[in-house]
């Protein structure tokens, strides 16, 4: 990049004025806010207006090294694209060159003001849009599915070039919206949408298309929007829209092809079967249109039609049921979708898709309705299992075992069945998502946010891959732009309590503002008045502000609504043992791990009730159960052990087991060093390591930096009973920062009483 551009404080590029080192665009939409990477590919390619830049060159120059994919790339040519009000089949501002890269096609200068120069107007010339390019992609697995695709495939923009096959243009993006139900019977409206999602799913496996995915598309549907609105809200240049009617055993389909740029029908058609010989059309229709694609784009030879895994249209009717009340999240639905998917695995045993639905059921049910006993990890793996033993290659079944591998905190197993699922679906959004999840939460913050904007590009008004998103924000202390994603889905979905516990979590565990942090948990409970643990959770932060009243009445509220809630229980036993009531801490703190004996809370307060009661073999053989690979000979910490690690080793020290807890701290170190203090949970795990070491400067040092940094959650229930710290306690340094992290309203003398 030229010297100029590395001092300009101000680019004049089109219509707007960047300022680079604010992180900032003004123009006729007001002023926008970039992210740091976004705005240095920006700077990046006005350094040279016109000219084209290789991707790798821009990867370079951004990045400062080699990436795994360019994905990151492409997130930040999506994001300039989208504040710029620019458009991939129109460009005025970046336009994509295929195979190669991207360039600048807007003017540009920096202001003498800025500068102290005069640069003078860098016009890029105008050129004509990027030659189109596609890939071969698998031919779909349902009878219509094929057909339209193949339609689509056929009837897609193209132009001419002696030199080259056909290919499709680099950047369009589509639509697929539910099919209108036309049947007498409005319960067959999980036909049509379950028709438009498996189409949805066959497109994402096209390369150089991007396929908004269905939260998003459905969710615009069904507001009544036309065509134009929808496309411009989606950012897509087609739409894919139908009907379906169910008579009898008998079903007509209509489909028809929107280029939305002139309001065309690209292609149309009514197609008529029986269900019972519904997959015998499926494949003569898809065989057909494999030769069609090999034709038309001079393709490799194309590969037989992929199956939709059933031959039983009465299973793959259930099928489709089952993804339709998955889609709906609520526990209602979802047991209802668990016997869908059971149905239709009983009507074919050797339906692959069937089974990762119904682990992907039993998945999200743990996660709506917490209830350990009902084993609902246990038998989601058994379903992703049966899936992948009748289909190794179905990457889908992969993403469903790579996040039980993560809520096992088994996470060697979740990062190999996560690798594999990108290998098979790279493109599919569950893929993205929830692999996105788990870099979160391990910690991988710039590859999380990779990931999940890449799929928050497939389905742009999701309000829960919103959340993820700026809730990964606050792990990067990008703590203004997470405000600003939890209120823009707000001001979408004004009910999604979720994005009112981002911004309790954001004042809470980010900011230090606790007062703030208690007002917006008040807000979620508002919208969801039956989560227990969202008011455990409350009452932490009220504890941790001194509000020891508040604290108590919302763990009672809490235990209302459910006694064997995990949380809940653990939040309880926190409280407990903060009013040095040890003896039903420790109490509490068992009766949670004999629904989970990973719980990390309850953990910790078993073990220090259990040390003081001098029964350290007790406490050893807690964490035997919970976390029984802390002690091999040689083990493996990670972000699911490494703060359990480090209390175990206290444990062990007090059973003459000191070689091994030496281990558990030598490995321990560099997570606890590196782990961040914002957003996640973070238990002073570093400040503990250090302090059993015997270095209490170090020790006293990373306390100060955690407080520096914000840091106040959990201070109220880790700073004064931990015994890994007793060793501190009398330093004057321990005292003053203490001092510092407590709340003007709480009394110190108060702090282990009876209140």
């Amino acid at each position: 990049m030229n010297e100029e551009f590395e001092k300009a404080r101000v680019l004049l590029i089109g219509d707007w004025e960047v300022r680079q080192f604010e992180g900032v665009i003004r123009g006729p939409e007001g002023e926008q806010r970039l992210r740091p990477k976004s705005m240095d590919v920006l700077v990046c390619l006005a350094s040279r207006p016109g000219d084209i830049f290789e991707r790798d060159e821009i990867i370079a120059a951004v990045w400062g090294r080699e990436l795994i994919s360019d994905e990151p790339l492409t997130a930040c040519i999506a994001e300039l694209r989208r504040v710029l009000g620019d458009r991939r089949d129109r460009p005025s501002y970046i336009q994509t060159v295929p195979k190669r890269g991207y360039r600048l096609v807007a003017s540009v200068s920096t202001p003498a003001a800025a500068t102290g120069t005069d640069s003078g107007d860098a016009k890029a010339p105008a050129e004509p849009a990027a030659a189109p390019r596609r890939s071969h992609a698998r031919v779909l697995a349902a009878v219509i599915v094929a057909v339209l695709l193949g339609a689509i495939a056929y009837f897609w923009p193209q132009q001419v070039d002696d030199q080259r096959p056909f290919v499709a243009t680099e950047g369009i993006a589509i639509a697929v919206l539910p099919f209108e139900n036309l049947s007498p019977d409005p319960e067959d409206t999980f036909l049509g949408d379950g028709l438009a999602e498996e189409i949805l799913s066959s497109l994402t496996d096209l390369e150089g298309l991007r396929v908004t995915s269905r939260t998003s598309s459905f969710a615009l549907a069904k507001q009544g929007l036309d065509v134009p609105e929808l496309a411009t809200r989606l950012d897509v240049s087609h739409i894919l829209e139908g009907s379906v009617r169910r008579s009898g055993e008998r079903l007509r389909i209509t489909a028809q092809l929107i280029e939305v740029a002139n309001d065309t029908r690209l292609w149309s058609e009514v197609f008529e079967a029986g269900a019972g010989d519904i997959f015998r059309i499926e494949r003569e229709i898809a065989i057909r249109v494999a030769d069609e694609l090999q034709l038309r784009f001079r393709l490799p030879d194309a590969s037989q039609p992929a199956s939709v895994g059933t031959s039983n249209a009465e299973a793959y009717d259930w099928y489709l049921r089952g993804r339709d009340l998955l889609a709906r999240r609520t526990t209602e639905s979802l047991g209802k979708a668990i016997e869908s998917f059971r149905l239709a695995h009983d009507l074919d045993t050797r339906f692959a898709r069937a089974y990762v639905g119904l682990a992907d059921a039993y998945l999200l049910m743990r996660d709506y309705n917490d209830r350990p006993s009902e084993g609902y990890l246990r038998k989601a793996l058994r379903a992703a299992d049966a899936a992948l033993r009748l289909n190794p290659e179905l990457g889908e079944a992969w993403t469903t075992l790579g996040a039980i591998r993560h809520e096992e905190l088994d996470f060697a197993g979740a990062e190999e069945a996560f690798q594999r699922a990108l290998e098979l679906a790279p493109q599919h959004p569950k893929t993205l998502h929830w692999y996105g999840y788990y870099l979160y939460d391990t910690a991988r913050q710039d590859e999380a946010d990779r990931l999940l904007r890449a799929a928050l590009e497939r389905d742009p008004l999701s309000p829960i891959l919103n959340y993820a998103v700026a809730t990964n924000l606050i792990v990067m202390r990008e703590f203004d732009a997470a405000e600003a994603g939890f209120r823009s889905i707000m001001k979408s979905d004004a009910e999604f309590a979720w994005a009112y516990e981002g911004m309790a979590e954001l004042n809470w565990r980010g900011r230090n503002r606790l007062p703030e942090a208690i007002e917006w948990y008040r807000r979620a409970i508002a919208y969801d008045p039956s989560s227990a643990d969202r008011r455990a959770l409350l009452g932490q932060i009220y504890l941790d502000n001194g509000e020891f009243k508040e604290a108590g009445d919302q763990i009672k509220a809490a235990l209302a609504l459910r006694d064997d809630s995990v949380i809940v229980l653990a939040h309880q036993a926190l409280q407990q043992m903060h009013r040095g009531e040890l003896d039903a801490a420790g109490q509490t703190a068992l009766t949670a791990l004999e629904l989970d004996p990973t719980q990390y809370l309850a953990l910790y307060v078993a073990r220090n009730y259990l040390l003081a009661k001098q029964r350290p073999t007790d406490a050893r053989r807690l964490y035997a159960t919970g976390h029984p690979k802390l002690f091999e000979p040689e083990p493996v910490l990670d972000r699911g052990n490494f703060q359990a690690a480090v209390d175990l080793a206290l444990v062990l020290e007090q059973t003459g087991e000191r070689l091994q807890a030496e281990r558990l701290l030598e490995r321990a170190e560099p997570i606890a060093l590196a782990f961040p203090r914002a957003g996640l949970p973070y238990f002073l795990s570093d400040v503990k390591l250090l302090a059993l070491r015997g270095d209490q400067d170090a020790a006293l040092e990373r306390l100060k930096f955690s407080a520096d940094q914000g840091w106040r959650a959990y201070w109220s229930v880790f700073l004064e009973p931990d015994p890994a710290l007793a060793g501190l306690r009398d330093n004057p340094g321990f005292a003053a920062t203490v001092a510092r992290l407590r709340p003007a309203t709480v009394d110190p003398d108060t702090v282990a009483t009876d209140h």
